[in-house]
């Protein structure tokens, strides 16, 4: 575009503001500037917008007001199509370019020789073909052989493989919110082809019905308590021993986790040689003890969870077995502790409970007066 139309174009500027900020900016210094981006494979200059001396990019907010150099209307476009005029040596606004006669006899010859306007037109019926996810497994096959080492090394790095999946099968309850929960018909294909830029994605395929679900929103079942628990995605069980809730989890980082039967063969799990004394007892005592609940509670305006160690429903009792270690001092000294202990004991009476804290040297005196 001649420099000359340029500057008419920077003439006809009223506005220039910004849509998020709604902010006008000032007309006093700008100017357009033909510059090469840096990031340009083609390193051709272009004009580009600049303001206060600073060279407006790509991604701005800004909206221009202007009028058009052809019909002398008002016009209000975005930075970015205004540029593009001035790039594109288009002279027209929309308005004057859709009234052009030109344009809309081309229009109107097109229209007549449609073939979709005429009465004898039949539209074809499209036969949709069913797709085999047979065929996309064995693409999937040869594409994954094609692949270098270390891009397969890479990948195996994050996913697993069919060998772990196979694993861990057994301790998944349901896939996607509970929208499969047999998984017996259900291949775990690691590598299977996808259309994006990942070239390969993890899915679970049904080939006797042709089906595909991608392994998300997976619920397990704890190793360790049995509770089930929600994982996101996968990738989250890689390089894992054991499959375990958030809390076992939690715990076995810092006490190692462990589990024994109590008389109804249900799985009751301890931390200490203390409670596992006290489940002893209460199985050699014909006593049905049980995993604590789990309740919410507040310290420092935050919500946290606690979970008491036992629970025996027959004696309608929650207890807390502790030793004074060096976690429950610094509790203590912090107030958590506390915080825990009237959450617990508020909980207790909501459902006609009993809460009892015990520590190691006072465990004989409970068992013998208070359990």
């Amino acid at each position: 575009m001649e420099l000359s139309l340029i500057n008419q174009y920077i003439h006809n500027i009223s506005r220039i503001y910004d849509k998020k900020k709604e902010e006008t900016t000032s007309l006093q210094n700008i100017c357009v500037n033909k510059l090469v981006n840096k990031y340009s494979s083609t390193k051709e200059p272009i004009y580009k917008l600049v303001i206060d001396g600073k060279e407006i990019s790509r991604n701005n907010n800004l909206v221009i007001t202007y009028k058009c150099l052809n019909c002398n209307i008002n016009n209000q476009i975005t930075l970015n199509l205004f540029m593009r005029k001035i790039n594109k040596n288009i002279l027209c606004c929309n308005l004057c370019k859709n009234l052009m006669e030109e344009k809309r006899n081309k229009q109107s010859r097109e229209m007549v020789n449609n073939k979709f306007a005429s009465q004898n037109y039949v539209k074809e019926k499209k036969v949709k073909q069913e797709i085999k996810l047979e065929n996309i497994h064995r693409e999937s096959l040869k594409k994954w052989e094609e692949m270098d080492e270390d891009f397969q090394n890479t990948y195996l790095l994050k996913h697993l493989s069919e060998e772990e999946f196979e694993r861990i099968r057994y301790k998944i309850i349901s896939v996607n919110n509970d929208k499969i929960k047999d998984l017996s018909k259900y291949k775990y294909v690691f590598n299977f082809k996808s259309n994006n830029q990942t070239i390969f994605n993890p899915q679970l395929v049904n080939f006797e019905e042709n089906l595909l679900e991608k392994p998300v929103n997976i619920k397990f079942q704890c190793e360790n308590c049995d509770n089930h628990f929600i994982s996101r995605d996968l990738y989250s069980q890689k390089n894992k021993y054991k499959i375990l809730c958030k809390d076992c989890s939690f715990c076995n980082k810092t006490f190692k986790i462990r589990n024994m039967k109590n008389i109804l063969n249900e799985k009751v799990i301890y931390q200490s040689q203390f409670e596992k004394k006290f489940i002893t007892y209460c199985n050699e005592n014909n006593i049905v003890i049980r995993n604590g609940d789990t309740i919410e509670y507040e310290w420092k305006d935050k919500k946290l969870k606690y979970k008491i160690d036992f629970k025996i429903p027959d004696k309608k009792l929650l207890i807390e077995l502790k030793d004074k270690h060096i976690w429950y001092t610094k509790e203590k000294l912090n107030g958590k502790q506390d915080s825990k202990i009237e959450a617990a004991k508020k909980y207790a009476v909501d459902i006609d409970y009993r809460y009892e804290f015990v520590f190691q040297n006072e465990y004989m005196h409970f068992i013998k007066n208070r359990l």
